[in-house]
């Protein structure tokens, strides 16, 4: 059964609690080395906050990975002949790091030699966590997906080929995080899958 309730970490909470907070952290995490002129004191205060900022980071990380996984990764590993691309394909676009700058999280299945689908889930800061993906056809480089009819909780229009959903959900003042509305998203998707993909 399909699991509708993740937990939002305090860090991430705080995070986007207020825009202060995000400035904050992000100032923090930009901040390689403390000023030259930092007294004892002031170096532990700078590297205590760059310890809580690189926590945030990597919760982060973790939070968006485990909402990738729940709404994507364990639909798509159920159906026939799809196998995840190797880590090294993801040419650090998986790192935290870049999951952090980029604010999203993505993934890349091969199904067989004819076709790769990728998801993904993005947060918005203020507006909330929304999902993308496309299914790409390697022999023509055609996008399928661009062409799927789909229901009012996907964007009727592909950008770039891409299909996004019409509604984010909000991430701030959550603590536990629904995504039932996501599910129906992704499940909307597989069943359109199962039928593209003999």
């Amino acid at each position: 059964m399909a699991e509708n309730q993740i937990v939002v970490p305090e860090t991430i909470q705080f995070y986007y609690e207020r825009p202060v907070n995000w400035e904050a952290i992000d100032i923090i995490i930009n901040t390689k080395v403390p000023p030259k002129d930092s007294k004892w004191e002031e170096l532990h205060e700078f590297y205590t906050a760059q310890l809580a900022a690189k926590k945030t980071q990597y919760d982060f990380w973790c939070f968006i990975n485990e909402i990738c996984k729940v709404l994507w990764d364990d639909k798509v590993i159920r159906l026939n002949n799809f196998f995840e691309v190797d880590n090294v394909d993801y040419n650090g676009e998986n790192r935290l790091e870049k999951v952090w700058s980029d604010s999203q999280i993505y993934k890349t299945y091969n199904i067989e030699s004819n076709y790769q689908f990728c998801f993904g889930c993005y947060i918005e800061s203020e507006k909330g966590l929304s999902l993308w993906c496309y299914l790409q056809e390697n022999q023509d480089e055609k996008y399928p997906s661009s062409t799927w009819e789909l229901s009012d909780k996907w964007n009727p229009d592909p950008e770039d080929d891409v299909r996004n959903t019409s509604k984010m959900l909000p991430i701030v003042s959550n603590t536990n995080f629904n995504l039932q509305p996501l599910h129906e998203a992704t499940d909307e998707i597989m069943y359109i899958l199962k039928g593209v993909i003999k």
